[in-house]
């Protein structure tokens, strides 16, 4: 297994664009950066507002739908327009990880039995059209995901807590709505779980959980142009082609203690070949490859041999990992023995070399956890993955543990 490395280069006008100074509430930062910088800090802040930022992106987003988009590319520029009761916080390193209030005032109230999760809204948080975003437009948006067969592609785990036996088509043919979420009042939403569950409130952070205007939702349609509850409100929408999104005249900067917001425009142009991006992201012509894809193995060299060019580039670790999968459903691999006798053959060297290597290819994992999700444990490796080595002699006792040589006879019996 490989973790996945990502080389990007960082655009002055893009941590201009995004950040704050750092002795301003929700800013930290730093002036002068270097490689790897943007890891741990911000680079370069600034608080200044106005102009445009401009994007691009080797592909299209699944769907601009929050209930229906699974890229993580997505999820980023849904930050733009949508808003949850919770969000990761806007901070770089280990603080990103961490949900803060967003839609909501204040963290939930849970039961003793964990069982409860109450939320109360925001004073003044609003749609782009002005009109007050209530708790039923939160429950609206979360049982939208439930009509799958209209609405099908985004992550499905608020069904997985949330139905509870109820078999819950959605609410385009059934209006009467969850049993386990309750709208008391505008301001309130109250869930209830089956049985606890330590990781609901970020399953609440996911666009799934935006809020949705009944009244403005076509179903399969939605994605043609979102209600934003953001920043920003969508201008245009060119599918394939381009994306514009202006600001949102009615979010109140008082009520987002996360976005700054400081564009006034963003530009997102689609379609563009990945070569191109980095050609203009090095030009300065672009501010960010939406895409989150990190530059060409071609590009790589000419970032890490140019120490001024290095010094605006970081490398982080992805939250993505490669590996190669063998089906247990089919001999040989159905034996455990089999499959361990291949982890140990394979020579992990050698395929993170043919990947683009350790900058391209990415690290070698000794685990399914990639260092940027919480519980990864840098020390676990039981089959001394990360030596890279191939190990013929452990790769020999797993092959004799097995009836039939792994090598032959596939679709032969094995004695018991």
């Amino acid at each position: 297994m490989k973790i996945t490395r990502c080389l990007l280069v960082l655009s002055l006008a893009l941590a201009a664009g995004a950040c704050a100074k750092k002795d301003e509430e929700g800013g930290e930062g730093t002036a002068g950066g270097g490689f790897n910088a943007g890891l741990t800090e911000v680079v370069n802040p600034s608080a200044a507002t106005g102009g445009t930022l401009k994007l691009a992106s080797a592909h299209d987003v699944d769907s601009w739908d929050p209930t229906r988009s699974y890229l993580t590319a997505a999820y980023n520029l849904q930050r733009l327009y949508t808003r949850t009761l919770l969000t990761p916080d806007a901070k770089p390193g280990a603080d990103g990880l961490k949900l803060v209030p967003d839609l909501a005032a204040a963290a939930p109230e849970i039961s003793a039995d964990g069982l409860t999760y109450t939320f109360t809204l925001r004073d003044g948080v609003r749609f782009e059209d002005g009109s007050p975003i209530t708790s039923k437009d939160i429950r609206h948006g979360i049982q939208r995901l439930f009509a799958q067969e209209e609405l099908g592609g985004g992550p499905t785990y608020l069904i997985d807590r949330l139905d509870q036996g109820q078999h819950y088509p959605g609410p385009y043919a059934d209006s009467t709505g969850l049993k386990s979420i309750s709208t008391p009042d505008d301001r309130t939403i109250t869930f209830r779980l089956a049985e606890p569950f330590a990781d609901f409130p970020y399953l609440l952070a996911m666009g799934v959980a935006a809020p949705v205007p009944a009244a403005e939702d076509p179903g399969a349609k939605y994605g043609d142009k979102p209600v934003s509850s953001g920043p920003y409100r969508f201008e245009t929408i060119d599918p394939g082609k381009e994306a514009v999104l202006v600001r949102n005249e009615e979010w109140d900067r008082a009520t987002d203690a996360v976005r700054r917001a400081l564009p006034d425009r963003i530009e997102l142009i689609i379609g563009t070949a990945p070569d191109e991006i980095d050609r203009q992201l090095l030009d300065g012509d672009l501010d960010a490859d939406a895409g989150q894809g990190g530059v060409q193995a071609a590009t790589q060299p000419k970032i890490l041999l140019d120490a001024a060019l290095k010094a605006r580039a970081d490398e982080p670790t992805t939250g993505f990992v490669q590996y190669a999968a063998m089906s247990t459903a089919v001999p040989p691999f159905d034996d455990v023995h089999c499959r361990r006798a291949v982890q140990y053959a394979v020579d992990k060297t050698a395929v993170q070399t043919a990947r683009g290597g350790p900058d391209a290819g990415g690290d070698i994992a000794g685990a399914m956890l990639p260092p940027g999700i919480p519980g990864h444990d840098p020390a676990l490796d039981p089959f001394q993955t990360k030596s890279g080595k191939p190990q013929p002699d452990k790769a020999k006792e797993e092959l004799a543990r097995y009836t039939v040589p792994c090598s032959t006879n596939h679709g032969a019996t094995r004695s018991k």
